[in-house]
Parts: structure tokens; sequence; C-alpha cells
């Protein structure tokens, strides 16, 4: 993973080296790799260039495959005659002459190369020699340095992933993946701090749920509740809240909506359990309270859905209940 600032980082440091290196060895292009030890590949990351040798940052090569690696295997830094000492590799072939390759290490370790080509025969002496080992040392430290920081964000962005992992896991009810009541309480207290607006929220309860549960087993009272879960996703909208209480006391909280708009979807609900329930299984009955803040306070919403579950109960179950508003 590439870090944008980082990358910035390196090469304001190294692109002005890169010109230096080629104005002292008169070379057409001079360029920086990295080496990835895991894959075995090399990707050049900095390139300085003439028109007229096509090297381009961002380009991958096998290892095995390298001409610095045939460099380093053969002890060589510098070559004016690379047609004779390496024909059958990709370089040669675009027409490099003259290549010189030093390592950018930092530690034991190599991290990449400093390299410069010519399609031209360029000679190197000592001096030079000597300014480009200084060159590449400054590299070397400049590209350590960036490896490190890009190593320290990816690490804390991990963390800082996992972190957000928990926070989630938390507020998640592991059987239905809907929030949890934490996750719920959190979700409603934004809601509540939100300037005023249309809500509406519905509290559902599965009706004789512990009959289910007792009559059929525990492994059919989650699938219950497993369906109703995924009733509620697939009907309501993005936006929405979905949350399991606990038991099977589930409940929506809805922006822009209204007690009837709610009903709507209720209805729809009940008849979604009635045509994906199980061959046959009892059918899955629910009871349903709303509420909405049309003419109540979006603090008692909860409670008022809350008591006209209790009235859908108290009237056989198996209902769709509206709050009274306060003048009715």
């Amino acid at each position: 993973m590439s870090d944008p600032s980082a990358d910035r980082m390196l090469e304001a440091l190294s692109r002005p080296l890169l010109r230096l290196v080629k104005d002292l060895c008169g070379m057409q292009a001079s360029f920086i790799t990295v080496i990835d030890w895991n894959t075995q590949l090399q990707r050049v990351i900095l390139v300085d260039a003439d028109p007229e040798l096509p090297l381009c940052e961002g380009a991958e090569s096998a290892w095995s495959q390298s001409l610095c690696r045939h460099m380093f295997s053969q002890g060589i830094q510098h070559s004016d005659c690379m047609e004779q000492l390496f024909p059958d590799t990709p370089g040669v072939a675009m027409g490099i002459r003259s290549f010189i390759v030093l390592p950018v290490v930092h530690g034991e370790k190599t991290l990449g190369t400093l390299c410069a080509a010519s399609q031209q025969r360029r000679p190197l002496d000592d001096a030079t020699r000597q300014r480009l080992q200084l060159i590449s040392e400054a590299i070397s430290l400049q590209l350590h340095l960036t490896l490190e920081l890009q190593q320290l964000r990816q690490e804390a962005a991990s963390r800082q992933q996992q972190i957000s992992d928990l926070k989630e896991l938390a507020d998640t009810d592991p059987l239905t993946g809907l929030l949890n009541r934490r996750g719920f309480a959190r979700c409603w207290q934004q809601l509540q701090s939100e300037p005023s607006g249309r809500l509406a929220v519905m509290v559902i309860d599965i009706d004789h749920f512990k009959r289910i549960n007792d009559q059929h087993g525990h492994e059919r009272g989650d699938q219950a509740l497993q369906l109703l879960a995924a009733a509620l996703r697939t009907l309501s909208r993005q936006q929405d809240y979905l949350a399991r209480l606990g038991g099977d006391e589930f409940v929506l909280a809805a922006r822009d909506s209204n007690a009837t708009g709610l009903a709507s979807l209720a209805q729809r609900l009940q008849c979604y359990l009635q045509e994906h329930c199980a061959p046959g299984s009892a059918p899955i009955e629910l009871s349903i309270g709303i509420a909405d803040n049309t003419r109540q306070a979006t603090d008692d919403l909860l409670r008022l859905a809350d008591q006209a579950l209790y009235q859908s109960k108290q009237q056989g179950r198996n209902r769709i209940q509206i709050s009274p508003t306060p003048e009715a």
C-alpha cells in the first residue's frame, strides 16, 4: 500500500539527486527501484530520463530477470559494454550500452537500487564513483525513512480499523447482524441531537415467541429472529436504523417518515413473513406499535411506540397499533 504523503517526501528529496546522477555520469536516465523480497519483484519508483530512453515509474519486473541482479551477481557496478556482458536481457534489448547500479541499503537489508543508463558508451572515473556512492547513501537513508513512515502509517491505519471493527462488534447483535440495544441507544441519541425533522419509530415483537422456542426448539426461534431481521433489511430504507433490542423485540427508526408510512411498512412486513415462512412451520405473527413526532416530542417516541405495542398485544396480538396524538 502506497502512502501519498511519504511518496511526495521521497520525491522531493530524491529527484534533485537523480538529476545530479545524470549530470555527473553523462547518462540519459537515472532511476531508483525498490525490491520486494517476498514477491521477488523489483519496481521503479522514481525516474529522470530523456525521451530516447523509455523508462516508466511504476514498472515492475521479476528480480530473477533484473539487469541489476545480473550486475550484482557478477560483482559489477558499472559497465559500458552491456551488450557483451548480458546480451539477452531486456535492458540491452532497449539499446542500453552503459549501466550503473548501486545497492540502496539500510543496515544489512538491500531496499532497492540506484541506477543510471545510456544508449551511448559512458566511462566512469574513480572520482565520479565516489560521488555516486555518497548519493547512494543519501538515497538509502531517504528510502529507509520513507518505507518506515509508510509502515508506521499502515500499522496506525490497521489499528484504527481494528478499533472501528471492535466498536462495530460491540454495537451489533451477533445473531441478526442488526444493531443491539447499545448500538441503537447511540444512534437514537444522535437522532435526538439533530435539528427537528420528521421522525417515526416502530417497535416490533414476535407473538408467542416463547411458545416457538418451547415447541420447536431454540434453533427454530433463532431462525424466526433471523427471518424478521432479513425482512426488515429488505423492506426498510438504507438510512433507517434497525435494531434488535433483546429477545424478540425489534425497533425501526425512520427519518423523513410518519406513522402512516410506517404502518404501510408494517403491513408489508407481516406479508413478507407469511410468504417466506418455512414450509410446514407455524406462521410468524407480529405485534407492532408505532409513533411519530408529528404532534409529539421526539424524546417521547420510544415510550409511546412501546405503549402502542402493549395495546396491540392487549387487543389480541398480530396487530399494528399507532400511538394516538395528545388531542385524540
